[in-house]
């Protein structure tokens, strides 16, 4: 069974869910659940001495690409507050549609768009913030 026992932030929380309040997004604590793999695995590897308090954030059960990307936008002040925002798993959770043996480029099916735009626009320094996040939000 693997372990990483960091703590958690309850400040942090509370700024959390001010943003998100502020934003008009939805929030659910879940106080019994604790660290997804998607979110200890990477850390333990980085952090092993699991020094740092962490707070986890679950995407949001639309799984729409607009909601996402207006809580990363709500979530913007705390990367001025100190605070490192980590975005780890796959870019779907689509398992019956992955193939383990595609390598990056290879998208296909439904997510093809979305997965190559994920790829391209954090690299790509062309157009503003608002046009690079044009393909995936609506109006």
């Amino acid at each position: 069974e693997l372990e990483w026992p960091a703590k958690g932030s309850p400040p942090l929380v509370s700024r959390v869910e001010e943003l998100l309040e502020t934003h008009e997004l939805p929030l659910k604590k879940e106080k019994k659940r604790g660290l997804d793999h998607g979110v200890f695995i990477p850390l333990k590897l980085a952090l092993p001495d699991a020094d740092v308090p962490v707070t986890q954030l679950s995407l949001l059960s639309s799984l729409s690409a607009e909601e996402h990307v207006r809580l990363g936008l709500a979530l913007r002040p705390l990367r001025d507050e100190g605070v490192l925002i980590i975005g780890s798993g796959q870019a779907t959770h689509d398992l019956r549609g992955m193939d383990l043996a595609a390598r990056p480029g290879d998208a296909a099916g439904p997510y093809a768009a979305f997965v190559e735009w994920l790829h391209a626009t954090p690299i790509n320094p062309e157009g503003s913030h608002e046009d690079r996040l044009a393909p995936v939000v609506a109006g």
